[in-house]
C-alpha cells in the first residue's frame, strides 16, 4: 500500500516538473515558423507528444526511482511520503510567488532586445504605426522602467475601460510577441493584469513620443 503511494506521489512531483520545462521549452524555441506556432495542427502535436511522452517518461521514472528506494531500505517511508508531499507544494508556493510579487513593468513584459523584430502602435481604431528600429523601442522601455506593477487575478479585473487613457502596442520578438494594453493606473501584458504600484502612467508622455517618431 506505501509502495503505490510513494508512487503516485513520485508520478505528480516528476509530472509536475516535467510539464512545466515541457511548457517552457515549447515557450522559448525559435526554430518553428510563426504560422506553425498558432496553427491548431501544432497545438494537436503539442498535447500528443505530452501524452505519448511526457507521461510515459514519468511514469517510468517514478517506478524506477521508487526502485531506488526500496533497494535502499528506507525504514521511515511516513517521514519520506510527507517530504515528498511538501516538495509540489513548495515548487507551487514559489512559483505563484514569484507571478504576485511586486516587478518592475518592463520585466512583468518579459522584453528580450536581442530577439526584436518590430514595434505596432495603435493609436486609433483601425490605424497602426509601426516600424523594426530598436532604439525607438529602447527609449519607450527606458520610460516604463520607473514603473514597478503587481500581478492582478483576472476576476479583480474590470473589463470596463471605456472613461480610462490607454495605448496599445505590440512588440514582434523572434519567439513570441508582447501585446500591450496600457493605462494610467492599470495594465494588460497578453493575457496577464497589473495594477500600477508606484504612481500612474504619463500616457502623454508615450503618446507625444509616439507621434514625434512618426515625422
Amino acid at each position: 500500500m506505501i509502495d503505490k503511494v510513494l508512487f503516485w506521489i513520485f508520478f505528480l512531483i516528476f509530472l509536475l516538473i516535467n510539464t512545466y520545462f515541457y511548457g517552457l521549452f515549447f515557450k522559448n524555441i525559435n526554430f518553428i515558423p510563426d504560422h506553425w506556432e498558432t496553427s491548431s495542427s501544432f497545438t494537436i502535436i503539442i498535447v500528443l507528444l505530452y501524452f505519448l511522452a511526457v507521461i510515459p517518461f514519468t511514469a517510468y521514472l517514478s517506478e524506477r526511482v521508487l526502485q531506488f528506494c526500496q533497494n535502499q531500505r528506507f525504514m521511515n517511508r511516513r517521514i519520506l511520503i510527507a517530504t515528498l508531499i511538501m516538495i509540489p507544494i513548495m515548487f507551487v508556493s514559489l512559483k505563484l510567488y514569484n507571478e504576485y510579487k511586486e516587478k518592475g513593468l518592463v520585466e512583468a513584459m518579459d522584453y528580450d532586445e536581442d530577439s526584436f523584430e518590430m514595434f505596432i502602435f495603435y493609436p486609433g481604431q483601425n490605424i497602426e504605426w509601426r516600424t523594426t528600429n530598436q532604439d525607438h523601442v529602447d527609449e519607450l522601455m527606458d520610460f516604463l522602467s520607473q514603473y514597478d506593477v503587481k500581478r492582478m487575478k483576472q476576476r479583480d479585473w474590470d473589463s470596463d475601460v471605456s472613461n480610462e487613457r490607454g495605448v496599445s502596442f505590440d512588440i514582434v520578438n523572434s519567439d513570441r510577441p508582447i501585446m500591450a494594453y496600457i493605462m494610467e493606473e492599470r495594465l494588460r501584458i497578453n493575457t496577464e493584469y497589473y495594477s500600477l504600484v508606484n504612481g500612474s502612467i504619463d500616457i502623454d508622455w508615450i503618446i507625444n513620443f509616439i507621434e514625434e517618431n512618426q515625422r
